[in-house]
């Protein structure tokens, strides 16, 4: 695939906009099912759901192990050997996802055996169909790889929302025939399998379905995604070790309340996503070949995601309660708190979104593998000291200062090697139109205004009245 620097901008807006447009109608089946579930497990049992999904997502770091960036990366540059590298990779991730769901399930039923009064003796059964879901879910999602290479993003949307259609289908069903917990969890599994089909018929234009065994392959596969193998390990163990650190010392409870609200919050990232997942392709070739232009697309994209960040932070941080009871019920409307806490964090992870790929793209390795681990380590200790004395909103508070030192690091390495321009006239601008957002919204909540016009209205229209004041460099991403 031949990455022009002069197509660059409007390919990636219209990827952008063609995966928006199906990341709205998945947020909203998303959302369905997470009111159904919610609602139908509690509280108390649905901080088991959580659970035991945060558990089997501290074994995904053996399945990813990096493999997906570099199949990307690798077949961007080497385009001619596309069939063999994900021939290779495929055989590869089966392995891995084989071997971490059996560990998962080992490691569950260790624990139950070891400490019976746990939790995890009553949810092993589920445990194990999580371990499963993950199986499905990271062999279907390594066939992305080809629809990210040729820049059709609108197919990763398309079976994205199979996936989701299919599950939120039986969850319905599941909750109308008052089925058993262990059912409401197999959920997962079977949208997972329906988009496992999708892609595979999908992905069958662009290469031949096989797995292959080419140990000088694997070995060079490997020696590139150990390392960011390792970062991904211990990122993924840091977003989710909060939620196992509040089951084990706050109890169910506690952790339906805080899995409510950061549910929330993952389903206010999938914009940040897909704008990065867009710029990718662009990105791995510029950053080493065309660093001036790298320099512009990373200076355009972050002050459009603080923008967006921003906007998004304070639509959930202002309209919160009114959140909470729509999508999780009135039994959830504790979440409010921690969700404030949280609402301040989707702004910061909107950045390290884009400045953390562009890191990875950079093959900085080592760096990223020394933040991983201080990062990490801060946010155990934070979440040691805070959860025991304030719950679930200690569990907030450790994520946001977290990500708060991650975007300091990404910030002063990107501005180091020169691929971060600082355009004081544009932030300026942002940040005072966040400032008189706040305060409309602030008042629209005060005078009862409808809060769902406001909550997707008002951020909509504060980033047009920026795009024609020319402070958001969008023209930058649409023109030719």
């Amino acid at each position: 695939m031949n990455y022009e620097a002069h197509s660059a901008p409007r390919t990636i807006a219209r990827n952008t906009v063609i995966q928006l447009i199906g990341r709205m109608a998945f947020l909203a089946l998303s959302l369905i099912n997470f009111r159904l579930i919610a609602n139908y497990l509690g509280p108390t049992l649905y901080g088991d759901y959580g659970n035991i999904f945060n558990f089997i997502a501290l074994f995904t770091v053996l399945t990813d192990f990096g493999l997906f960036i570099v199949a990307v990366r690798e077949i961007s540059q080497k385009p001619e050997r596309r069939q063999h590298i994900m021939e290779n990779v495929l055989s590869l991730r089966f392995i891995l996802a084989a071997g971490a769901s059996l560990l998962a399930i080992g490691s569950a039923w260790l624990i139950s055996y070891f400490a019976p009064d746990s939790g995890y003796a009553a949810n092993l059964g589920g445990i194990a169909v999580g371990a499963l879901s993950m199986l499905i879910y990271f062999m279907s999602n390594m066939l992305d790889v080809v629809f990210h290479i040729e820049l059709k993003m609108g197919y990763v949307a398309i079976v994205e929302f199979i996936n989701k259609a299919v599950a939120v289908g039986y969850v319905a069903l599941a909750v109308k025939w008052q089925l058993p917990f262990i059912w409401i969890v197999a959920g997962v599994a079977i949208g997972n399998l329906a988009g496992f089909l999708a892609r595979g018929l999908t992905s069958k234009q662009f290469f031949s379905l096989r797995l292959r065994y080419d140990p000088q392959t694997w070995k060079w596969l490997l020696s590139m995604a150990i390392p960011l193998g390792l970062v991904f390990a211990l990122n993924q163990v840091y977003f989710k070790v909060d939620g196992i650190m509040l089951y084990a010392m706050s109890g169910s409870y506690d952790t339906g309340i805080y899995t409510a609200a950061y549910r929330i919050l993952e389903t206010t990232l999938f914009v940040a996503a897909f704008f990065v997942q867009a710029m990718t392709p662009y990105l791995s070739n510029f950053v080493v070949k065309k660093p001036s232009e790298a320099r512009k697309l990373i200076t355009a994209g972050t002050e459009i995601l603080f923008a967006a960040g921003g906007a998004i932070a304070l639509a959930v941080a202002i309209f919160a309660p009114q959140i909470v009871n729509l999508l999780a019920g009135p039994d959830y409307l504790l979440a409010t708190y921690p969700l404030w806490y949280l609402a301040a964090t989707i702004g910061v992870l909107y950045l390290n979104s884009l400045l953390g790929q562009v890191l990875v793209l950079l093959d900085q390795r080592k760096i990223l593998l020394i933040m991983a681990v201080i990062i990490l380590g801060f946010n155990i200790g934070a979440n040691f000291w805070l959860i025991p004395r304030f719950s679930y909103l200690g569990a907030a508070a450790a994520t946001l200062v977290s990500e708060l030192i991650l975007l300091a690091t990404n910030v002063v390495l990107l501005r180091r090697r020169h691929l971060l321009e600082w355009r004081p006239d544009k932030l300026v601008s942002i940040i005072l139109g966040l400032g008189v957002l706040a305060g409309a919204m602030w008042w629209a909540q005060l005078l009862a205004w409808p809060w769902i016009a406001c909550f997707f209205g008002m951020p909509v229209i504060y980033f047009l009245v920026l795009w024609n004041r020319g402070a958001l460099p969008v023209n930058a991403l649409i023109r030719r």
